[in-house]
């Protein structure tokens, strides 16, 4: 019943009319309450809890929290006192408890309750975004460019700061508190599994997360696989909200000198920072990079700008070499220099790449938070080191440039280096020379313990901020630049020429695409890396006729014939039966976005699977086969 108070005279209220029904002494009389009440069976990690009365306008203003499910037994500290706390986005969690495949007991824990449709922050059309409630945006932190993240010029972000020393386990929960879009949660300098519990996940360092999804990032070691101390930053991949604001640090410290952490139980000796990033034993490869200015042909009559082997430049720059992002190979185990000149006509440029080790000091590529400059200015050269850390193992590096990370990895400055097993040869898959220290694309892959395959590196970008939210008017197209390793194939240009909807993608009607074409023999074993450098959408990559499984080496596991894919993650997938499929059927199967619209902007080709039989004048056969 709900009643006005008239008057209050000492412990009695008056009312301003009378009760309806007999109310029994002791019964609770107060403003209206509800008790929930859960009960945790299992170790589930983060329960999302929010308002379901007036959502749409609640949840962006902030009536959203969470409950999260620790290990049996845990008790939760400020990582600054040591107390004990009942809630806080950032804890330590003293457990003995299995936390994942690579982690049992104690950790350091930050939840990231992330936010789009935020009106105070948003750029261009984009719905806005923030972390926690906070967001840094890079508009206020006007200025040289390669500075914008750097806490000497600008202070520490308002964002949360996770601070960890050498060594300590971090779990980063994240959970889409609202409203409308999907992202993606990117680390710089870790990696976690997408299934924690499982050792066949291989280890990645981004996630697409969607409207009330979360996800547990288990970091095994804070400063990285080679232990680095420095600051490393987390951020929203997607280009606008990480225009926006939604970042922020993670410090990782070397020594308790003038810190005011405390030590987690199990780890109250700081292991002492690796020497070099590069063990003395390990195997160099050295390669010569310039970043040049050149037409690249999804940016129309805008000049773009992209990495280079030096051997490569005069060609790409006369035109009778197609431009190609930089793909490089090299084994678990190796040390990578990477000497990068800016021969661009302005601004500084470095190279940032994940999944592999370095030291944040001298090869992150980022003035992160209290580490110095590492941008080369033109005309000027740097060298970047980096090793392939058995603990990752095989993986794909993505590269992008933070001289001016805004602006030049949509322009077209990045690419990749992809990581195979050690001991791996790399030739080309036509003239069968040693791409060893050369870039390509595509390469066939001669590993000691299996059997050779065909290698292939594809990059999707993208850069339209409201396609598919809510704002209206709805937009049905596609706007702003899309690419697939620098080209595009829109469909609305193949209809123009031939009207025939059932025969658009037809080689013999329209000719191949200008997008990449990915030949195989059948039956060859096949690996392809799709890498999304600079996005502000999700994309659904696909590969007609060829389903995957989603982890290679895990009996029973789940197969797929598409997958989500958002900015900054990399993913590697392997056809089952390799070229042809599980049929070993010959012919062209279409692959690309089967996000429809971006097809239609020009995101697909084909895979061309030939004959056993009419290999020759196309591919090299595989040894073996």
């Amino acid at each position: 019943e709900v009643r006005r108070i008239r008057e209050i005279d000492g412990s009695t209220l008056v009312f301003d009319e009378p009760l309806r029904f007999s109310h029994g002494r002791g019964e609770i009389v107060s403003s209206e309450f509800m008790r929930y009440r859960w009960y945790p069976d299992v170790q589930f990690g983060t329960a999302y809890f929010h308002d379901h009365v007036s959502a749409l306008t609640s949840w962006k203003h902030g009536l959203v929290g969470a409950i999260v499910s620790e290990p049996p037994g845990s008790t939760y500290h400020d990582p600054s006192t040591g107390d004990e706390v009942r809630s806080g986005p950032i804890v330590d969690v003293h457990t003995d408890g299995l936390v994942s495949a690579d982690v049992t007991g104690s950790f350091r824990e930050l939840l990231l309750f992330i936010q789009d449709d935020n009106t105070l922050t948003k750029e261009g059309r984009s719905s806005g975004s923030a972390i926690n409630l906070r967001v840094a945006p890079l508009k206020a932190r006007e200025g040289d460019p390669s500075l914008l993240f750097s806490s000497e010029v600008h202070g520490d972000p308002e964002t949360p700061l996770l601070e960890a020393y050498l060594g300590d386990p971090i779990v980063i929960r994240g959970l889409v508190s609202a409203m409308n879009d999907v992202h993606t949660l990117h680390v710089d300098g870790h990696w976690f599994r997408l299934e924690p519990y499982s050792l066949t996940s291989r280890p990645i360092n981004t996630v697409h997360i969607g409207i009330s999804e979360r996800y547990a990032l288990v970091l095994p070691k804070a400063g990285g696989p080679q232990g680095m101390a420095g600051d490393y930053l987390y951020y929203n991949g997607r280009s606008f909200k990480f225009r926006e604001g939604s970042w922020g640090i993670i410090r990782v410290l070397d020594d308790d000198a003038g810190a005011s952490l405390q030590k987690l139980p199990g780890h109250q000796e700081i292991p002492a920072p690796a020497a070099t990033v590069c063990p003395v034993e390990a195997p160099v490869k050295e390669y010569w990079v310039a970043a040049i200015d050149v037409p690249l042909p999804m940016l129309g009559e805008t000049k773009g700008k992209m990495y280079v082997l030096k051997a490569d430049k005069a060609e790409v720059l006369s035109g009778s070499q197609s431009p190609e992002p930089l793909v490089l190979h090299v084994n678990v185990g190796d040390c990578v220099n990477l000497m990068l000149s800016n021969e661009t006509a302005s601004g500084p440029v470095s190279i940032h790449a994940d999944m592999l080790a370095y030291d944040p000091a001298k090869s992150m590529g980022i003035a992160a938070g209290g580490n110095p400059p590492q941008t080369v200015e033109p005309g000027s050269t740097r060298t970047y080191t980096f090793y392939a850390h058995p603990d990752v193992g095989e993986t794909v590096a993505l590269l992008r440039d933070w001289g001016n990370v805004l602006e030049n990895p949509g322009l077209g400055l990045y690419g990749a280096i992809v990581v195979g097993e050690e001991g791996s040869s790399y030739t080309h898959p036509v003239t069968g020379e040693d791409m060893t220290l050369k870039s390509g694309w595509r390469v066939d892959v001669h590993a000691p313990a299996r059997d050779s395959y065909r290698d292939f590196a594809l990059f999707i970008q993208d850069q339209d901020e409201v396609i598919g939210t809510h704002i209206m008017p709805y937009s049905q197209e596609v706007e702003g630049v899309v690419g697939l390793n620098y080209h595009f194939e829109p469909l609305g240009a193949r209809l123009a020429r031939n009207e025939d909807t059932s025969r658009v993608f037809s080689s013999g009607v329209h000719g191949d695409p200008a997008t990449p074409l990915l030949e195989a023999v059948s039956g060859d074993p096949v690996r392809i890396h799709v890498l999304v450098p600079f996005s502000e959408q999700a994309h659904v990559f696909t590969l007609e006729g060829h389903p995957w499984p989603v982890e290679p080496g895990r009996q029973g596991s789940d197969m797929l014939s598409a997958v989500q894919i958002g900015a900054l993650e990399a993913i590697t997938i392997q056809p089952q039966g390799g070229a042809g499929g599980r049929t070993g059927l010959p012919g062209d199967y279409l692959y690309g976005d089967h996000r429809e619209p971006y097809r239609q902007a020009g995101l697909w080709d084909k895979f061309r699977v030939l004959p056993a039989q009419e290999t020759e004048g196309w591919l090299r056969r595989l040894p073996g086969r």
